[in-house]
């Protein structure tokens, strides 16, 4: 993750938009870090937004679709789906 941020960063764009559809939990727990699961980023660039599908060690739910249940949403409710439509 930081490595894209810090790609990001370099890019130089007036903003850049983070969506991490993923649950925040790990269940195996195993990570040499001993952190379980995404963890709030640090070092964000500036001029950035991440957004997440859940709260820290929470799960988020998968949905029926090819997105997440948050993503699918995400996408319902915004311009691009919309691509008709004055936004």
């Amino acid at each position: 993750m930081q490595a894209l941020l810090g790609e990001l960063n370099d890019a130089g764009n007036a903003l850049n938009i983070v969506v991490l559809d993923a649950c925040r939990d790990n269940p195996f727990g195993w990570g040499r870090s001993g952190s379980r699961g995404l963890q709030v980023v640090s070092g964000q660039p500036a001029d950035s937004i991440i957004v997440y599908a859940t709260s820290a060690g929470a799960t988020a739910a998968d949905g029926t679709g090819r997105n997440g249940l948050f993503t699918t949403h995400l996408l319902n409710n915004s311009c691009y789906a919309r691509a008709t439509e004055e936004c």
